[in-house]
């Protein structure tokens, strides 16, 4: 009965305690692009890709946090993915369980804030921002159903022991990336920021500059800038 899909709630927000800005150049117009609070919600699936277990949950927000839903199971999640345990516990796992699911990073709303205008452009990412990280440009998702934007997901399969999902434990496997990414020329200047060239001039619609953590695949992104790209 619950083995074809389950829902784990994560409550996470990317990107809290930065302060920093991505400069965006389109032809000679500078605009700093303010760092969105993305959101973090790992689906548990059976599901072959993100947007086909997404379909069976519904991603919104709630007090600023993060919540995937569905009819079937909750399950908190410890470690390294830690969020609040919300909703009743169906049954319990007496032993440890694999699940396997996706780790989705979205950003509420359905189009960003901050306008560029089409042309060539680059993006100035601050060498703070990328401490154990490292930078890339995904064109973001629209998801009509949840009112949000899918930013970049993470395939995972971890074990479930008692009635927690502890990803520090060990048998934690990454099973595939699913992003978005647009093919980019990146640059080192003296000081460490990395300037983002796109090989080819963005099409309208909706991007973001991301940090990802080099030393957890885990998590789907660290920090976010999104932006439109107008038509």
């Amino acid at each position: 009965m619950y083995k074809t899909r389950l829902v784990l709630t994560l409550f996470a927000s990317i990107g809290i305690g930065y302060s920093q800005t991505v400069i965006a150049t389109s032809g000679s117009v500078q605009t700093n692009l303010p760092l969105n609070s993305a959101k973090v919600a790992f689906v548990a699936s059976s599901a072959k890709s993100a947007d086909e277990a997404a379909t069976q949950a519904v991603l919104s927000t709630a007090a600023g946090t993060a919540v995937a839903t569905t009819a079937l199971r909750m399950i908190p999640i410890v470690g390294p993915l830690a969020g609040t345990f919300m909703g009743p516990m169906i049954s319990k796992f007496h032993k440890p369980k694999p699940v396997t699911g996706f780790s989705i990073a979205f950003i509420p709303g359905l189009t960003a804030g901050t306008v560029l205008q089409p042309g060539e452009m680059h993006f100035i990412v601050p060498a703070q921002a990328l401490q154990g990280a490292n930078s890339s440009l995904v064109r973001l998702k629209t998801s009509l159903k949840d009112s949000s934007r899918i930013v970049r997901s993470v395939h995972l399969s971890a074990k479930v022991s008692g009635n927690s999902l502890d990803a520090s434990a060990g048998g934690l496997d990454v099973l595939g990336i699913e992003q978005d990414e647009i093919p980019c020329k990146l640059e080192t200047r003296p000081g460490g920021d990395i300037v983002i060239t796109p090989s080819a001039p963005l099409a309208s619609g909706e991007y973001a500059v991301v940090t990802i953590p080099t030393d957890s695949s885990t998590v789907p992104a660290r920090l976010v800038w999104d932006f439109h790209v107008a038509p």
